[in-house]
């Protein structure tokens, strides 16, 4: 199947991976951090234990109020929620389970300073959260560093269990509450003894907490190192060794590493910076290094681990810095992967305009637009932008996307045209240009150009999934060069075994090949995560009938009519809900 692509693939790489660093498979070993937190068991003063006691503070407890509050909580209603909870513990102030309820509202909502203040509450009876990533002795922490008592902080951290990413995060923490204390400096293998496989985060934190503590020679090695890792698109380390050489007057360096990043692909990153020969430092204390590492943690778990995880962590980022551009652009980022567009486009507002976060949250911002329905706005938003920046390719690209969603495919590969004629020599990152363009040229029936760009887009990258199974599924709808075509669906199948796209065109090949009892394996599976895809639902129809399953395949076509939103599919879907399909005795190869 040809996957359906709302968002350009490139924006995703160049704007979201820009505040982040992220690995391209998040293939953490057992022995280190696992994307996945290990569930805590409750301590013996855990709420579980007290689950039905609904008025354990003896007030007048409103269990309507509290059903409507988690309610709200569990549909992601975050507002009412706290409304409703707030209310009820009017009732019942002391209601333990009222208060861990509204804790975990507080974070995702940003309202730090009052889940504080349960914190301590709660952790002064002894009692503890059932959230493991974010114990109440967590955010006592936070505030006890807000008011500048990090030796509190730090014995705080003390009783939080290094699970989950707190195997990551409380040591990154503690080594900025020590800053003080520091005698030597110290290694990245201090600051996340188990981040093996994120040490660009490792060394930048580890770089940022020396030099402030004075160890120069240690940071300046560090700040190089942030880069060394090629697994890792890290623009915060870049920003950062951009920002440490321009402080220090290394002239020289500076201009063979921004010449060096330019080349590989990053000079509209570079625009961005403003021309200042001395700027301030990104980390100038410990309290923004602490801001820092929670940070830190949202960019190595986005789009790994829940967003609400990263959403509570940039919240409490920026309840410590509440002017930190790179926070603020991650977390309308996650968001974004909320569907909470009008959310992301207010955080991006909030940016200051002379951050290098600016202009991509603009770009993005757009993108939200659109997703809102506002795709006049969105365009005449990035045309405003592209002609500010005429060496900037992101914002076409962003157009061409918008105008490709409205089925306005000849305008967008104009656009996506126009982005190519700004690269000066194309790079790997850019195959999604060409990939692009490709997909529009096969939905208006230009199959050669189609075929032109998507090998233009293999030659740049040659493993990228989306372009294998692209490729792929085309060649097989045309009935050309099959076992090339298998062969490229089966490389993406082995990078993305869960993709519904790619599992749909395994069954397809299996279908072309005439084993249909095999191919209707396959798009059982991919139906299993995408239970609505109107292509995949045809496919299955279409392998019942070859089956004998008749009264199946005729349920399969019509749901497939119920979801398709193409005239010209449904109508062929209906000739064969009337007339069936031919019976295929063997392979349909030419």
């Amino acid at each position: 199947m040809s996957p359906i692509i709302k968002k350009n693939l490139f924006i995703i790489s160049l704007l979201t991976s820009f505040a982040l660093g992220i690995l391209p498979a998040c293939g953490f070993a057992e022995d280190e951090i696992s994307p996945e937190t290990p569930v805590a068991a409750p301590s013996q003063n855990s709420p579980q234990q007290n689950l039905g006691q609904q008025n354990s503070g003896g007030g007048n407890f409103s269990f309507g109020r509290y059903l409507s509050g988690k309610f709200a909580e569990s549909h992601g209603d975050g507002e009412n929620g706290i409304a409703f909870l707030r209310e009820s513990l009017k009732n019942d102030p002391d209601n333990v389970n009222l208060q861990l309820s509204l804790y975990n509202l507080l974070l995702g909502a940003g309202n730090i300073e009052e889940a504080i203040e349960i914190a301590n509450k709660l952790q002064q009876q002894q009692i503890e959260s059932d959230n493991p990533d974010f114990p109440l002795a967590l955010l006592s922490a936070v505030g006890s560093a807000k008011k500048g008592d990090f030796k509190l902080a730090a014995s705080q951290t003390e009783k939080i269990s290094k699970t989950g990413f707190n195997s990551l995060l409380i040591p990154l923490l503690q080594n900025w509450l020590k800053i003080s204390d520091m005698k030597t400096s110290i290694e990245a293998k201090d600051v996340m003894p188990n981040g093996k496989l994120i040490l660009s985060h490792a060394y930048l934190n580890a770089a940022f907490i020396n030099e402030i503590a004075g160890f120069k020679e240690a940071a300046d090695k560090q700040y190089e190192d942030a880069l060394v890792d090629t697994r890792i698109e890290n623009f915060r380390a870049a920003e950062a060794l951009i920002n440490y050489y321009k402080r220090s007057g290394r002239k020289q360096e500076l201009q063979k590493f921004t010449e060096q990043y330019s080349s590989q692909g990053n000079r509209s990153f570079l625009a961005d910076f403003p021309d200042i020969d001395s700027p301030e430092p990104l980390v100038a204390d410990a309290t923004q290094g602490l801001a820092e590492a929670f940070y830190t943690i949202a960019a190595i778990f986005h789009g790994v681990r829940s967003p609400e995880d990263e959403i509570a962590s940039l919240n409490i980022a920026l309840y410590l810095r509440p002017d930190f551009s790179a926070a603020k652009f991650l977390l309308a980022g996650s968001y974004e992967l909320t569907n909470s567009y009008a959310k992301a486009i207010n955080v991006y507002k909030s940016i200051d305009p002379t951050s290098i976060y600016y202009s991509r949250g603009r770009i993005l911002t757009a993108y939200d637009q659109s997703e809102l329905g506002n795709k006049t706005e969105a365009i005449v938003a990035l045309e405003k932008i592209i002609a500010e920046s005429p060496d900037d390719i992101t914002a076409l690209l962003a157009k061409g996307d918008i105008l490709r969603s409205q089925n306005n495919f000849k305008d967008a590969i104009i656009s996506y045209n126009d982005a190519e004629k700004r690269l000066k020599s194309p790079q790997k990152r850019h195959w999604i240009i060409y990939f692009s363009r490709g997909a529009c040229y096969d939905r208006i029936g230009e199959r050669e150009n189609a075929e032109n760009d998507m090998r233009k887009a293999l030659a740049l990258n040659p493993d990228e999934p989306d372009v294998l199974n692209y490729l792929g599924y085309s060649l097989l709808e045309k009935r050309q060069n099959i076992a090339e075509a298998k062969k490229m669906i089966e490389q993406a199948y082995e990078q993305r075994p869960e993709d519904a796209h790619i599992i749909d065109s395994m069954g397809y090949s299996l279908y072309v090949e005439g084993d249909f009892a095999s191919a209707k394996e396959y798009f059982e599976q991919a139906l299993e995560r995408i239970a609505d895809d109107p292509t995949t639902n045809e496919h299955l129809g279409d392998t019942y009938w070859q089956l004998g399953r008749k009264t199946e395949a005729r349920y399969q076509w019509q749901k497939a009519i119920d979801r398709s939103d193409d005239e010209i599919i449904k109508s062929e879907l209906k000739k064969k809900l009337e007339n069936g399909i031919t019976i295929l005795k063997s392979p349909p190869l030419p």
